[in-house]
C-alpha cells in the first residue's frame, strides 16, 4: 500500500469516528448528563464564574443609573467593559469603546427588546439584526470596521437575565460565540433535515401548549428562509435564524435558554479543547518526521 493510499484510508477512517462520536443520539445523551449534574450540583465550582455573576448582577441591576441607561455612554462604557472581561470576548479597549458608544445611540432599541416578557416577533428580530448585529467603524482609516454580534447577544442575555427576567433567573435571549457554534455545526443542528431528526428524537411527551409554540417557531423559522430565498442552511450569523433555532432547541429539550447555553458552551469548550490536543499532537507528529 502506498503512502498516499494509507494517508487517505486514514482519514476516511477518521470521519468514519467522527460521524459516530456528533450523532444526535449521543448529543440527546450528553445533554441529559451536563443537565443532571446541573440539577445534581456535581458540577465544578469555578471562583471566578461565581465572582463574574455577581459583579455582573451588582451592575446591571444596580438603580442608580438613568431613566435609560442604555443611552448613558458612560454606562454603557463601564457595563461593556466587564463583560468583555467576563466573557473573555478579548475586545480591545478602542472596540469596547466603539461598541458601547454605539450600542448608546440605539438605547431606545435596546431598552423596548428586553422588556419584551415573551418571545421576540420577526419584527423585533429584524430591527435587532439591523441595529446591534451591524458593522462598527472604529473610525480610524487604518482600522478595519468590525462586527461585534457575539458581544450583542451576550449583552441582551446578561441584561434580560438579571434585570428583566430576574425571577426566572433566565435569559430571553440566546448567546452566540464560537462554544456554541462548534456544537451546532458538529452535531449539524443547523441542517433543517438534522434539526428535524433532533426534534423527533428529543420530545418525550411535550405539553400540547408547548407544542403548538414549537410549531409556531419552525414555521416561522421556514417562512424567513423562503422570505430570503435560503436553502436548507440555518445561517448561524443572521440573528433572526439563530434566535429561532435556538428557541426550537429549547423547547424541544425543555431547557431554558439560559441551561441550554451553559450546556452548549460546556460541550463545545469540550470539542474544541480536544481538537486542539489533536492539532498539537499532528504537528509534534510532523516536527519528530521532519527531525
Amino acid at each position: 500500500m502506498t503512502e498516499n493510499k494509507s494517508k487517505n484510508l486514514k482519514n476516511e477512517n477518521t470521519k468514519e469516528q467522527q460521524a459516530k462520536i456528533y450523532t444526535i443520539g449521543t448529543l440527546i445523551s450528553k445533554i441529559k448528563v451536563i443537565q443532571k449534574d446541573k440539577n445534581g450540583e456535581k458540577q465544578k465550582k469555578n471562583a471566578r464564574y461565581d465572582a463574574d455573576d455577581i459583579m455582573l448582577k451588582k451592575y446591571i441591576t444596580n438603580d442608580d443609573t438613568p431613566d435609560n441607561k442604555f443611552k448613558n455612554k458612560e454606562y454603557m462604557y463601564h457595563i461593556c467593559t466587564i463583560l468583555n472581561s467576563c466573557c473573555s470576548t478579548r475586545m480591545g479597549a478602542h472596540r469596547v469603546y466603539a461598541t458601547a458608544l454605539a450600542f448608546s445611540y440605539q438605547g431606545d432599541t435596546i431598552k423596548e427588546m428586553l422588556e419584551k416578557e415573551s418571545s421576540l416577533d420577526d419584527k423585533d428580530l429584524e430591527i435587532i439584526q439591523n441595529t446591534l448585529c451591524q458593522k462598527i467603524s472604529l473610525k480610524d482609516k487604518d482600522s478595519k470596521d468590525f462586527r461585534s454580534y457575539s458581544f450583542a447577544t451576550k449583552f441582551l442575555a446578561f441584561h434580560s437575565r438579571y434585570k428583566y427576567n430576574s425571577k426566572n433567573n433566565c435569559s430571553l435571549f440566546p448567546i452566540y460565540d464560537s462554544q456554541v457554534s462548534t456544537v451546532i455545526k458538529k452535531y449539524g443542528l443547523n441542517k433543517i433535515d438534522t434539526l428535524e431528526e433532533f426534534i423527533i428524537k428529543s420530545q418525550n411527551k411535550i405539553e400540547q401548549e408547548k407544542q403548538k409554540i414549537l410549531e409556531k417557531e419552525k414555521k416561522d423559522l421556514d417562512n424567513y428562509r423562503t422570505k430570503h430565498n435560503l436553502k436548507r442552511t440555518i445561517h448561524l450569523d443572521e440573528y433572526p435564524q439563530f434566535y429561532r433555532l435556538m428557541s426550537i432547541l429549547s423547547i424541544a429539550t425543555e431547557l431554558n435558554l439560559t441551561d441550554l447555553d451553559h450546556i452548549f458552551w460546556t460541550l463545545g469548550y469540550e470539542i474544541q479543547k480536544e481538537e486542539q490536543k489533536e492539532k498539537s499532537e499532528s504537528e509534534n507528529k510532523k516536527q519528530t518526521i521532519k527531525s
